[in-house]
């Protein structure tokens, strides 16, 4: 699933995954700088725990989600 939050004219794109091979879960981050940051969890819990904790740094940091309304644990409401 893709995220984006966006602040005046920029935007930060956050994409979720599930690795099939490894089981675990991985959030990929670009930035508007061009940037990109990938970190992986090996589980549930803590992948939820980090998009958490990163929606809330971006959010106090003046990001705005836009698009799709999306669960906590990185997947689509449906």
């Amino acid at each position: 699933m893709i995220w984006l939050f966006e602040r005046n004219t920029e935007s930060i794109q956050i994409e979720t995954r599930h690795d099939p091979v490894s089981g675990g879960f991985v959030l990929i981050v670009r930035r508007p700088d061009g940037t990109e940051q990938t970190e992986r969890f090996a589980d549930a819990e803590s992948f939820r725990a980090r998009l958490e904790i990163f929606e809330t740094q971006l959010e106090g940091d003046n990001w705005a989600r836009r698009g799709q309304v999306f669960l906590h644990d990185g997947w689509k409401l449906t």
